[in-house]
């Protein structure tokens, strides 16, 4: 072989033999590139993922504070909205009670009540009270059920008080305690 020959042979060879080498440098390289292009996705990809959760849960925590604060609102206007109720509601039977006082089954429940307490007082001493308010009724009363009554000082919007002083005993048989107790057991 001549010189040529050999210089073009050995031009080829070194030329494979580097373009080989080159092709193994730049396929690690692409390699490397490509794990490291995965791995830093992964990585921003967990961050986003991080970052995206942390917002999402931002926002869940804005929510959840402004649908408590809203519920809470609600609760007070309810709970305002149903007192003026209830006072509306007590008011009415105050004006029921007023107008019931002037009927004739008014009078025949005061007679009513006034046995009943000397029933309980079996022969006892007992001091009935009738409200300022039944003054008019006094004498009509007293007629009915044979019995001295004495007007209160105190009002207690309609019905009697009884006292029964031998057993130490009120018989509250008045508009004004049961009014109370209708309150009380709505919470008023």
């Amino acid at each position: 072989m001549e010189i040529k020959e050999k210089l073009d042979a050995f031009y080829t060879a070194a030329i494979e033999a580097a373009k080989s080498k080159g092709d193994a440098v730049v396929n690690e390289y692409t390699k490397i590139y490509e794990e490291s292009i995965s791995e830093y996705e992964k990585q921003k990809r967990k961050e986003y993922e991080s970052i995206r959760l942390g917002r999402d849960a931002e926002i869940r925590h804005e929510i959840n504070r402004e649908v408590s604060e809203r519920i809470l609102l609600l609760k007070k206007e309810y709970h305002e909205e149903t007192i003026k109720k209830k006072e509306q509601l007590f008011a009415c039977v105050s004006k029921k009670l007023a107008e019931y006082k002037k009927t004739e089954e008014y009078r025949e429940c005061l007679a009513r009540k006034i046995r009943t307490a000397f029933e309980i007082a079996k022969g006892e001493a007992v001091t009935v009270y009738l409200d300022a308010s039944d003054a008019s009724l006094k004498e009509t009363v007293e007629a009915e059920t044979g019995c001295e009554l004495t007007i209160s000082e105190t009002d207690f919007m309609g019905g009697i008080r009884a006292v029964i002083r031998s057993k130490n005993m009120l018989i509250d048989e008045s508009f004004l305690s049961r009014l109370a107790e209708e309150k009380a057991s709505y919470g008023v």
